[in-house]
């Protein structure tokens, strides 16, 4: 005879995850030189990192290493990977290094001996930041434009860097020195023997 086969059901449940938040990132800016801390220092995340080269998120890279040995600037983006192995979309961390202020100075001499009339003028390129000196008289000028004179120097030596107000970086310290105009030249080899 002619049979039935009775209905069977079967019921299944399907569960559709949210994707996660992507990670919140904050840009980094170093000088040259600077010990840089590791990019996940400015990635906040609950999940699994994965780093990318492009905005759009389908070329993997290794998670980068900042070097600040040469001035640059970089984008890198990344994504994060929950426990139920959902990849959230990408955040971009921008890492800039930037070069150190390079000036030069020159000095007008004293005018007399013992007088506080010496002058350093700072050159720089036109650059805006701070001049800091520091010797006999220290100061900071506020912020300039170079070229700037540090006036009103006295008999000593100087040390004079830069802070460029953009970058935040520091120039290397130049150094300048002023001597009392005619003060006597002492050789101590000449003066023993005579």
């Amino acid at each position: 005879g002619t049979g039935s086969c009775p209905d069977v059901e079967n019921s299944f449940v399907v569960t559709i995850n949210a994707l996660p938040s992507a990670p919140v990132t904050t840009d980094v800016s170093y000088c040259v030189g600077d010990v840089a801390a590791p990019i996940t220092s400015s990635v906040t995340a609950t999940g699994t990192l994965t780093w990318y080269s492009d905005a759009a998120g389908t070329i993997v890279i290794a998670e980068p290493t900042i070097d600040t040995s040469v001035a640059s600037s970089t984008t890198y983006y990344v994504s994060q990977t929950d426990t139920n192995t959902c990849e959230s979309g990408v955040s971009s961390i921008s890492v800039t290094v930037n070069s150190i202020p390079v000036i030069a100075t020159t000095q007008t001499p004293l005018t007399g001996c013992d007088t506080d009339d010496g002058i350093i003028t700072v050159s720089g390129g036109g650059a805006t930041g701070v001049v800091n000196w520091s010797g006999p008289v220290s100061g900071s000028s506020g912020s300039v434009t170079l070229p700037y004179d540090i006036t009103g120097l006295e008999p000593g030596t100087y040390d004079v860097t830069f802070t460029d107000d953009a970058t935040g970086c520091t120039s290397a310290a130049e150094q300048e020195s002023f001597v009392n105009p005619g003060a006597p030249v002492i050789d101590p080899i000449a003066d023993y023997e005579s």
